[in-house]
């Protein structure tokens, strides 16, 4: 058995690629040294560069001696849980850097051979029956780092030991030793120091020597103090000492301001010092299980706290300051004397952990901690909260590395939230109470859950024991302050797919806390996490997973030298983090140290990729707090500079490492909130190189479009921070912010005849930062090219500007430059400036100093400004147009370099005239579309205009016969002179133009414009075929008929010369509009009851045609009485007795009797998984930044289909919908018309309510890409609703908003108003919906504006006759509505997104415009904009 054990290892090692390590348990099967020695004799060609041997569990007596002989590269060798007793000879000289020895029959430390290992750096024999170590004579174990002796035989600390002075971790756990020697403070080196479960009742004050102990664990053991010579541990991060008994917290311990885990639970302390407040590193302060009765307030000072633990106290309040805490993740005080929550404590909304149970609270906050947690006292999350982090600025979701990859992780459920902060509901579920009930699980779950929870929080054994005792009810409770996340695993929840294993699973967190996990093992692990077999997401957190990671990686990191053994295991080790943070992103974060130590593996160059992934993973799924964490990790372990390895991730690897890379440099700092702090947050990574890593991903992959979005996320994000600074602050502050110590300055010493120059260098759209030493004869013309060629401009278009503004001239050197050092390191490089004639309104010319970077609003304040021109119009520039006396418009959110005026023909000829009028034209009721006029044209001019836009094949607009009307907001219409100027009326946000008919009548209904019954005839006493009765278009045939009368109509419906399947949809699609039902009906009875001079083949004929014809009819739709009892009547009295017609008969009988179903095309096609939001409960709400903007458009999409594919063809007749007698007739069609206005107001809405402009822009951002996908989605008139919202006068007054846009997000913006341009009417949207595939919602105003277009150009009766041609051009709109209602959309219902959206607040039109006016006033300055 053990042989073939071995076999198996061998090929799991093979598997592996890397042929590195082999690992094999022998479970107790017993196999002699000789046999192991002959399989590694005969695996040698297999694996011949094997590194690792693990043999564990066999049984050995003995070592085989070859195994060093077949493998002189092996550098670690484990052989723990055996029976070997000593170390063979052989082993003498060999160069094994690691060897595990834990649990076999060591009685005596194997000096001699150990001492010959020149190489040794870990030796593990714990759990052995050692009781001496022999004393090293000379120079031996110096190569020692780490030593493990736990769990022996040792009656007193063996102090031999101490001779091992190049050590940097001891363990001596659990030895029962009665005390520490005074020599352990020779081992000088000690970094790590764990003696705990030992009986020590006292430290020994030559501890004080380890001047470089970071960990100290004295826990379990009988310790009644701590040392006042603890405060000279200056380095000290961790401090365990718990379960002893100590009654108070020395005050020197909180002067060790290195630490950040302080645990002291388990003792006799009464009371924290208020000197607590000097420890602002410590991250963990766990103190349960004392007599505390009082908190004070200073512990508010302890700003990097995340976990607090003071459950099983006597704490009868908690100070207000508690909430200055910012960072806290867990906060435990269940089973104290608390009497009231502050209200302090309900704005901790970034808690992840919180219990309150079993406090004498009032009844109504118990109510709620009962029902739905403690965590459900907090505050709900609003959209103006906080930080967006990565789902801000990456809103343009096409190009979002992280939205492709939530499309297949939507689904799962953060599997660690707390209860009462669950993830969102699966999709087309109701939200209901989270968390699960004791019934969900049985008793035996229950048991070993509370026995895992007992082991994880390290209670004392007499806690342990009386827990123990507690019932089911009492334990599940218990459970509850503690685990909430962990018992929503415990049951079958949908996002996890819970499956039941095949066979026992092994303890992998047991075989990555002794560092026995290989590659395989940590390919299970993944495997068993994702598909969640009997829980085991819930067990491998439970059992230390995490901790077991976090230890390892630790350790591995504080070793000198990493073997390839150390690396491939530190890879999968991130393998596994990164698995969870997708599937428990919390359970990681709540993992002490955990970012912490991934941060620090970004520093390997083997490792950074992975890392970076994982740490970009956990920003982005938990925005509130995941961003500052990953901050902190990379200053707790950077040193100066330490965000250098995220710049190397920037330059190293392949196009989509670099996107993780940038997305998560780009999350980090858009996560701050205050600006200096985010601009200096940007000026590190810059000192560390980030604008050469931008510019080389510029240039090496210009095609990428996902990096290069990224790449131009930063750059919006730099100048739109410069730009607020510039407003906030001074220019020299600027500068200190952004020219700060680089990495070519730390320590540099210069010659006399050298100088260092900082310059900030300006090019379009970009700020970076210039840093060389040079000489200082150095002109700045030659300083100027090597500025050039690096960031890449024209050297004749820039100067170079000193701290005063004044330009330096390009021949003089920098010895005679007139600045001193320093003002050398606060230089700028920008263009420079334009001299250009502006000519006013008054006919007088200006001359005037363009800055070639600034935007042409902004040239206009300055000019406005200097210069004295009438303030009664609103500005822009113009320069002349093609033809004489036009102009044409700059751009105003474009630089002045972008512009024409980059050609210096156009510098002197600019004009300053009164700004384009932005005005809305009414097309049809309540649809509108947003133009843009020259405030100095005419009215006819303008009306020619609209006149050409919506004009276009069968609709076509005769001038003459219109003209402008301007209705205002109150409803007043002044009809407008067609030769005054626009810009002499009033237009202000509420007006709008209307395009009216001169003589304007209201088209009438359909009983109005029928025929006269009375002085109908029957259908056989209408004359022949003549002009009087029916017209055609050329030659007489259906497809050609032009006008008829009624009976002429109906005959040749049911021709049975002529059959025409168009006429006869297009008839019964239309019939509506000239005649009632009952009239048909009538004309259908005549028509059946043929006279006798008809032949009597003839008459078949013609009955046959009337029963074709009234089978398509009662096909198409519900026939109501009076018809149908006569249809009835039909069947049983006229059809019964003609064998002929039986068919039709039956036919027509079961389609009267049978409800109607929508012709639809049904999907077996399985839908794509929603994309719903991650780590966000119901209590938190949902916001548009926490959405996936495509999943925003699916939902809009849904709804919008819904409504769509239930208008009928006659909600389209007499332009019903716009007429308020007439709207009950259209009422699927003023649904659908009311939704694109509800979306149109709650878009606009939502952009002025949010009050900081940099939030704003960022929604914004969001809605253009929510407008994109709509686009990709085929929904044109959502897509319209989001454009006419961008387009209002409210919004489109908010430059200082639209001037935060990313470039690209413009670039779309202006891609989708070209497509749905009117221009043409609609010519573009209409090419574009005709290439369009289905499923397809077309925008239902550009067919409203046909059909009002065609009911106003063509009357409904010519001469008495039915003008049918008019009816026709109607029912090619209706069809091609049609067409698009037959196949619907394949996504998920997500009920909670959907109704987010129809709840969406709804500003009136004049609120809106208030609120825009209040956000950015009309003239304000950028500086008094929030």
């Amino acid at each position: 058995m053990g042989n073939q054990l071995i076999t198996e290892a061998v090929e799991q090692a093979k598997e592996e690629h890397d042929g590195l390590g082999i690992f094999t348990e022998g479970s107790k099967a017993k196999v002699k040294a000789k046999e192991l020695q002959s399989a590694l004799k005969k695996i040698k060609g297999d694996l011949p560069g094997l590194v690792e041997i693990t043999a564990k569990s066999y049984k050995l007596k003995s070592v085989p001696v070859n195994v060093f002989q077949e493998y002189p590269a092996l550098e670690v060798l484990s052989l723990g849980d055996n029976k070997i007793d000593k170390l063979p000879s052989e082993f003498k000289g060999v160069n094994v850097v690691e060897l595990y020895l834990p649990q076999n029959a060591f009685k005596e430390f194997p000096f001699e051979v150990l001492a010959s290992m020149p190489q040794l750096a870990v030796l593990d024999m714990g759990q052995n029956q050692l009781t001496s170590v022999p004393e090293p004579k000379g120079k031996e174990f110096l190569s020692l780092r780490k030593l493990n002796l736990e769990e022996n035989a040792f009656t007193e600390f063996p102090c031999e030991v101490c001779s091992m002075t190049n050590l940097q971790t001891l363990i001596m756990s659990n030895n029962k030793l009665p005390e520490l020697p005074l020599d352990v403070g020779r081992l000088v080196h000690l970094e790590e120091l764990i003696v705990k479960q030992n009986n020590f009742e006292e430290l020994p004050i030559s501890m004080n020597q380890l001047k470089k102990l970071r960990h100290l664990d004295c826990s379990e053991n009988r310790l009644t103090e701590l040392p006042e010579d603890l405060g000279r541990h200056k380095l000290l991060e961790r401090l365990e000492a718990q379960h002893n008994q100590i009654p108070e917290i020395p005050k020197v311990v909180c002067t060790l301001t290195q630490l950040t885990h302080l645990r002291l639970h388990g003792n006799q302390i009464k009371s924290i010092p208020v000197e607590i407040g000097n420890l602002t590193r410590l991250s963990e302060l766990n103190l349960k299980e004392n007599e505390i009765g009082e908190v004070p307030k200073e512990i508010g000072q302890c700003v990097s706290l995340r976990k607090l633990f003071l459950e099983y106290n006597q704490v009868r309040a908690i100070p207000a300051e508690i909430a200055n805490l910012k960072k806290l993740l867990i906060l435990i005080l269940h089973h104290n004397s608390i009497t009231c929550m502050p209200e302090e404590l309900k704005d901790m909304r970034q808690l992840m952990r919180f219990s309150l149970n079993a406090n004498p609270l009032d009844e109504e906050t118990l109510a709620v901690i009962k029902e739905g947690g403690a965590l459900a006292l907090l505050k709900p999350l609003e959209i103006g909260d906080g930080n967006y982090s990565t789902g801000t600025m990456a809103g343009m979701g096409t190009y979002r590395r992280g939205a492709a990859r939530r499309s297949t992780l939507g689904s799962k459920e953060d599997a660690a939230a707390p209860s009462s902060t669950s993830a969102a509901q699966p999709p087309g579920i109701k939200p209901k109470a989270t968390g699960i009930q004791k019934g969900d699980v049985n008793s035996g779950q229950l048991q070993q859950a509370f026995a895992t929870l007992l082991e994880r929080e390290d209670f004392s054994s007499k806690k342990k024991h009386m827990l123990n005792k507690l019932s089911d009810d009492q334990k599940w409770e218990l459970m509850e302050q503690y685990a909430g996340s962990t018992l929503e695993l415990m049951k079958n929840r949908p996002g996890l797919q819970k499956k039941k294993s095949k066979k026992p699973t092994k303890d992998y967190p047991k075989m990555i806390r002794e560092g026995r996990a290989n590659r395989n093992v940590f390919a299970q692990v993944i495997k068993l996490l994702k598909e969640n077999a009997d829980n085991y997401l819930t067990t491998f957190v439970n059992s230390g997973g995490i901790t077991a990671i976090v230890t390892w990686l630790s350790s591995l990191l504080r070793k000198e030298v990493l073997t390839i053994r150390d690396h491939t295991g530190m890879l999968e080790c991130l393998s596994v983090l990164y698995t969870l943070t997708q599937l428990s992103c919390r359970s990681v974060i709540t993992t002490s140290d955990c970012v912490n130590i991934v941060c620090q593996c970004t520093r390997h160059e083997k490792l950074r990729s992975r890392a970076v992934e994982v740490l970009e993973q956990i920003s982005e799924s938990l925005p509130q707090v995941g961003p500052s964490m990953v901050i902190e990790g990379f200053q707790a372990f950077g040193g100066v500079f330490p965000y250098q390895s995220l710049v190397f991730a920037m330059t190293e690897g392949n196009a989509d490492e670099k996107v993780v890379a940038l997305s998560l440099v780009n999350g980090l700092i858009e996560s701050i909130d205050e600006l200096e702090e985010r601009y200096k947050l940007r000026s590190e990574f810059n000192r560390c190189g980030a604008q050469h890593a931008l510019a080389s991903v510029k240039s090496d992959f210009p095609q990428h479009d996902l990096l290069q979005f990224q790449r131009e996320r930063w750059e919006e994000e730099l100048r739109q921070d410069y730009d607020d600074l510039m407003c906030t602050t001074d220019k020299r502050r600027v500068l200190e912010l952004s020219s700060s110590i680089t990495p070519t300055e730390a320590g540099e010493t210069l010659e006399p005849h050298e100088v260092r120059v900082s310059v900030a260098v300006y090019t379009l759209g970009q700020h970076e930062q210039y840093s060389e030493v040079v000489k200082r004869n150095t002109t700045v013309e030659e300083l100027m090219g090597r500025m050039a060629r690096e960031h890449g401009f024209k050297l004749q278009e820039y100067s170079l500007v000193g701290p005063g503004g004044k330009e330096i001239p390009r021949a003089a050197t920098l010895a005679r430059s007139g600045l001193d050092d320093t003002a050398l390191k606060a230089l700028e490089c920008k263009m420079t400036p334009w001299e250009c004639s502006i000519m006013a309104p008054s006919g007088h010319a200006y001359l005037h100093m363009l800055d070639p970077l600034a935007t042409v609003q902004s040239a206009v304040r300055d000019f406005l400004a200097s210069n004295p021109i009438d303030n009664k119009h609103e500005y822009s520039l113009f320069i002349p147009g093609r033809q004489e006396g036009t102009f044409r418009y700059l751009d105003e959110m474009k630089a002045i370099c972008e512009t024409s005026l980059k050609k210096k023909k156009y510098r002197d000829e600019v004009h300053l005239r009164p700004r384009p009028i932005r005005v809305r034209v009414k097309l049809s009721q309540d649809l509108f579309q947003q133009m843009v006029f020259d405030a100095e044209w005419r009215v006819s001019r303008i009306l020619s205009e609209i006149a050409s836009h919506v004009s276009e094949g069968t609709v076509s607009i005769n001038v003459d016969e219109y003209h402008l009307v301007l209705q205002r907001g109150g409803g007043e219409r002044v009809a407008l002179d067609s030769e005054k100027l626009l810009s002499a009326y009033a237009i202000d946000e509420h007006s709008a133009l209307v395009l009216c008919k001169i003589a304007d009548t209201d088209t009438a209904s359909a009983s109005e414009t029928d025929v006269d019954e009375a002085e109908d005839v029957d259908m056989w006493d209408e004359p022949a075929d003549c002009p009087e009765n029916i017209t055609f278009e050329g030659a007489k045939e259906i497809k050609n008929l032009e006008t008829a009368t009624l009976n002429k109509l109906v005959e040749r419906v049911t021709s049975t010369e002529e059959f025409d399947p168009a006429f006869m949809n297009s008839f019964l699609s239309m019939y509506h509009s000239f005649c009632t039902p009952v009239r048909l009906w009538s004309k259908l009875m005549q028509r059946f009851a043929t006279p006798d001079f008809v032949p009597s083949d003839k008459k078949q004929k013609i009955w046959y045609r009337v029963c074709v014809f009234i089978k398509n009819w009662v096909d198409r739709e519900t026939i109501e009485e009076p018809v149908k009892g006569q249809m009835e009547a039909f069947v049983a009295e006229q059809l019964a007795g003609k064998e002929s017609l039986q068919i039709f008969a039956s036919a027509i009988t079961k389609a009267l009797s049978s409800p109607k179903e929508w012709d639809q095309v049904h999907i077996s096609e399985k839908p794509p998984a929603p994309l719903l939001p991650k780590n966000l409960g119901p209590d938190q709400g949902l916001t548009f930044f926490v959405i996936e903007e495509l999943e925003v458009a699916r939902q809009l999409t849904l709804l919008t289909f819904d409504t769509y594919r239930k208008i009928r063809p006659e909600e389209f007749f007499n332009q019903n919908w716009s007429k308020e007698r007439t709207k009950h007739l259209s009422p699927n069609l003023n649904d659908l018309v009311k939704l694109f206005n509800d979306v149109t107001s709650w878009v606009a809405s939502s952009i002025v309510l949010e009050r900081q402009v940099r939030n704003r822009a960022k929604l914004l951002t969001r809605f253009i890409a929510i407008a994109q996908h709509l686009r990709d989605l085929n929904n044109f008139h959502m897509l319209m609703a989001f454009i006419s919202a961008i387009n209002t006068s409210a919004i489109g007054r908010l430059k200082f908003t639209e001037a935060r846009l990313p470039k690209r997000s413009r670039q779309i913006l202006l891609e989708l108003e070209e497509s749905m341009s009117m221009q043409s009417a609609f010519s573009k949207y209409r090419h574009m919906l005709a290439d369009s595939k289905p499923p397809c919602i077309p925008y239902i105003g550009v067919y409203l504006t046909d059909l009002t277009f065609m009911g106003d150009g063509n009357p409904d009766i010519i001469d008495g006759r039915i003008n049918y041609a008019k009816h026709k051009l109607v029912y090619s709109v209706i069809e091609t509505i049609a067409t698009y209602q037959k196949m619907p959309y394949n996504f998920v219902e997500v009920w909670s997104i959907k109704e987010f959206l129809v709840s969406q607040p709804q500003l009136s039109e004049s609120d809106i415009y208030k609120q825009s006016m209040i956000i950015e006033p009309r003239g304000a300055d950028r500086s008094l904009i929030k």
